[in-house]
């Protein structure tokens, strides 16, 4: 009895002596742990100050909404007229017209507040005139409707805020061969007098033009010849709240030289003036990410001088109309 209550006591004794280290033994691992754990926290900060991420790298900076973009804008358009004459020649009478046309600038060059040039654009463009009438579809056995193809390249500058000049060389050619491709290089100079007038006024914006012949001849005459335009397009906000403006374009087109020949090669120094009324409407309807688009619909006088009259059956009278759409982006 007394040996088996020694032999328990003992065990007893073994068990806490072992459970003590046990203890121990976990207690030295926490402490050794939470040490560790404080070390790499340490090293940690150290590091993040050795290190400063936001030194290093600095923040990323938004571009403003004007910085974003390219230099490159465009437009299309296409127009439905019910007559098409150039410059007073007549082209077509009869039939449906079908002009659509598309036009891309590149900004080359922006000016600084004192510089004398403001800005300079290289531009392309291509413009055609498509009839079912007598001189497309409608004419000759095998004669298609791409009457006009026309392919221009120019530069424009912008000078004094107000100022602008122009040099544009175009290449007219008939894809049916109704006439010979006609090359010429015009040099056109505008101003915008907007700022001398009210805020419902667009100005005048009178512009003068010069033309020279290179190859073949407009009026399909004898010499090459020098064409001369002057031109004012006063506009006006005619109902604000529907954005709809009113522009009143007036062209007078002059014979310099050998521009307006008759069937003998003599010359005639009145081509034609004409007038009309254009309304315009933005489509603020359409999503903003597919351009600025418009319609317009405009009606013009024309009145022929003597050798456009000749060619055009004897009348120096003519009114058409022209509807069109556009969008710019």
């Amino acid at each position: 009895m007394i040996r088996t209550t020694l032999a328990v006591m003992s065990l007893c004794f073994l068990i806490s002596e072992v459970l003590g280290q046990d203890q121990t033994s976990l207690a030295r691992r926490k402490a050794a742990t939470a040490e560790e754990v404080a070390t790499v926290t340490a090293g940690s900060s150290t590091l993040s100050q050795a290190y400063d991420l936001d030194a290093v790298a600095p923040p990323v900076r938004l571009l403003a909404e004007d910085e974003v973009g390219s230099g490159v804008t465009g437009s299309l358009g296409i127009e439905l007229a019910s007559q098409y004459f150039f410059r007073g020649i007549r082209q077509e009478v009869k039939g449906v017209i079908v002009q659509p046309s598309i036009e891309l600038s590149f900004n080359v060059f922006d000016g600084k507040e004192r510089d004398a040039m403001d800005s300079l654009d290289f531009s392309l463009g291509v413009w055609n005139s498509l009839h079912d009438g007598p001189s497309g579809s409608g004419g000759a056995a095998g004669q298609n409707l791409w009457y006009e193809n026309d392919f221009y390249a120019g530069l424009s500058a912008q000078l004094a805020k107000q100022w602008t000049l122009g040099l544009t060389y175009t290449a007219y050619s008939s894809p049916n061969a109704s006439f010979s491709t006609v090359e010429e290089l015009m040099l056109r100079v505008g101003y915008d007098d907007s700022e001398l007038w009210g805020d419902s006024f667009g100005g005048l914006q009178p512009s003068l033009g010069i033309a020279q012949e290179l190859d073949n001849q407009a009026d399909g005459g004898r010499k090459l010849g020098t064409y001369l335009e002057f031109g004012i397009e006063p506009s006006f906000d005619f109902l604000a709240a529907q954005d709809i403006e009113l522009s009143v374009p007036i062209t007078l087109g002059l014979s310099l030289s050998d521009y307006y020949e008759d069937g003998n090669g003599k010359d005639d120094s009145f081509g034609y003036l004409q007038a009309g009324v254009t309304a315009s409407l933005p489509l603020s309807s359409m999503p903003k990410k597919l351009g600025a688009w418009s319609v317009n619909l405009g009606a013009h006088v024309l009145h022929l001088g003597n050798n456009n009259k000749e060619t055009n059956n004897g009348e120096d009278i003519e009114v058409f109309v022209v509807f069109g759409v556009s969008v710019e982006f």
